[in-house]
């Protein structure tokens, strides 16, 4: 037996078709001679479903089992810092680690990324130093998006300025929302009434335009749970709001 793990595989291009067609022959081989072999392909990557990520090779949906992988608690952030600052003989002051905790809303790519700008941040301010400040927080956020991220956050920067001020206002909410993990439909709604943002037609209105034609948001089957279609996008609206600001 064998474990065969693929991670990143959302950045691999569709163009690629040779490798995409390889990698679904290997998964149903496998899954043909499963009585034979116990091997398993574990293919990670950022995608509203397994039929996406897999370039919409239906010929080997029987073969695989989807499982989303929900974000981490703001307590195990927590840790997974501290257990960094112990390890490495440095400490973030106090402010620093509940902004990262708080702004990665449970993304363990955020927290690795701006956690290590971090570091970088601090020596180039103070190579004695072994505590990473404010400044090096809001040094290392903009240094994350200027490195690693321009094309995107370009793209998010055009799909933003087309949007209207009640789709404005309900992204703003689903992304102060997404802290607390899934988001129901139903609160979402109940908050922006509750603020006096919008009615409940607008609500729909904006919902539908942001799911269907913005393409920005997923909305369950059972039309409960909203999120955005790609969880990356949470990570370029906070930042936009950081460059902005």
């Amino acid at each position: 037996g064998a474990l065969i793990v693929i991670d990143e595989y959302d950045v691999v291009p569709a163009s690629a078709e040779e490798f995409h067609t390889g990698v679904a022959e290997l998964i149903k081989t496998l899954a043909d001679h499963s009585s034979d072999c116990d091997s398993r392909v574990v293919i990670v990557g950022v995608a509203q479903s397994a039929r996406d990520l897999l370039e919409q090779h239906e010929s080997i949906e029987r073969s695989v089992r989807e499982i989303y992988l929900r974000p981490l608690r703001k307590e195990d952030v927590f840790d997974f810092l501290t257990e960094a600052e112990k390890q490495l003989s440095f400490e973030f002051r106090s402010s620093v680690k509940d902004a990262i905790v708080e702004n990665s809303l449970g993304y363990p790519y955020y927290v690795h990324l701006v956690g290590l700008e971090c570091i970088d941040a601090m020596i180039a301010r103070d190579a004695d130093s072994r505590t990473v400040l404010e400044e090096d927080y809001e040094r290392a956020v903009r240094r994350a998006v200027s490195r690693a991220f321009r094309s995107e956050l370009s793209k998010y920067r055009a799909a933003i300025k087309d949007l209207s001020q009640k789709e404005i206002e309900l992204v703003k909410e689903l992304v102060a929302a997404s802290h607390s993990g899934v988001v129901l439909r139903r609160r979402l709604l109940a908050a922006v009434i509750e603020k006096r943002l919008m009615t409940a037609a607008d609500f729909n209105d904006a919902l539908i335009r942001l799911q269907q034609e913005r393409r920005l948001l997923y909305i369950s089957r059972n039309k409960d749970d909203v999120r955005f279609a790609d969880p990356r996008a949470i990570y370029f609206i906070i930042w936009l709001a950081v460059i902005v600001a």
